[in-house]
């Protein structure tokens, strides 16, 4: 419980140093930021980590060069930056997604800074899948 305020004071603080008001978690311990009209950066709060994702773009079926490509992505996390690429198989969104320990973002300048990376590995990822 104790986790779950300290998350929700630091992402009220980090929503209202971006002038949108205080941001909180839903009852599902998940939170939405639209950083552009393309990326939509979700977090979810688990136990013991904080989980950050986005979709990034859409599976074409039949591309095999294309998911060559995506798993090579994520070979020691080389090409993610600690994140890992994956399909939603029925909807056939690319996400990106990180896992984070929660006691490593333990102030709201680190969430800020940790979202802010996050949303610009997002955009990267979002530009090589539209290629």
């Amino acid at each position: 419980m104790m986790q779950e305020q300290h998350f929700n004071l630091m992402l009220a603080e980090f929503g209202e140093r971006l002038g949108i008001g205080p941001l909180t978690f839903d009852d599902d311990q998940t939170a939405a930021i639209a950083f552009s009209e393309d990326l939509i950066v979700l977090l979810s709060l688990e136990e013991d980590a904080l989980l950050t994702y986005a979709k990034v773009g859409t599976a074409l079926d039949g591309n095999a060069e294309f998911a060559e490509a995506l798993l090579s992505a994520n070979l020691f996390w080389e090409d993610t930056r600690g994140a890992t690429v994956s399909l939603e198989p029925f909807s056939r969104a690319i996400l990106l997604a990180l896992r984070t320990p929660a006691d490593s973002i333990a102030s709201p300048q680190v969430l800020e800074s940790h979202l802010e990376a996050f949303a610009e590995l997002a955009q990267e990822w979002q530009q090589i899948i539209q290629r």
